[in-house]
């Protein structure tokens, strides 16, 4: 997986490429560094085992079902408070 600064976020910068093929019933998620950085009350990241852990429990269902569990999980672990950052 490459790693990196997020494309467009500054001028002048190299990025990495790769390339993967999807099969049928693949998913791609694509997030922001606000979900795996949501705290919880007690100040813990929500994290990317978490992310992780919920996307493979709902692999096989449609991406609107991966999408709604994840803003299920997300929100239950802030404790309904606001977002600290974007939540994309």
């Amino acid at each position: 997986m490459p790693r990196g600064l997020v494309v467009g976020a500054m001028p002048g910068f190299a990025f990495e490429s790769a390339r993967t093929r999807l099969a049928a019933g693949d998913a791609l998620v694509l997030f922001s560094d606000g979900v795996t950085e949501a705290t919880s009350p007690a100040g813990e990241f929500f994290g990317k085992d978490r992310l992780l852990q919920i996307v493979r429990s709902h692999a096989r269902k449609p991406a609107k079902e991966i999408a709604e569990a994840l803003e299920i999980a997300l929100s239950a672990w802030r404790a309904e408070r606001a977002a600290q950052d974007d939540v994309t």
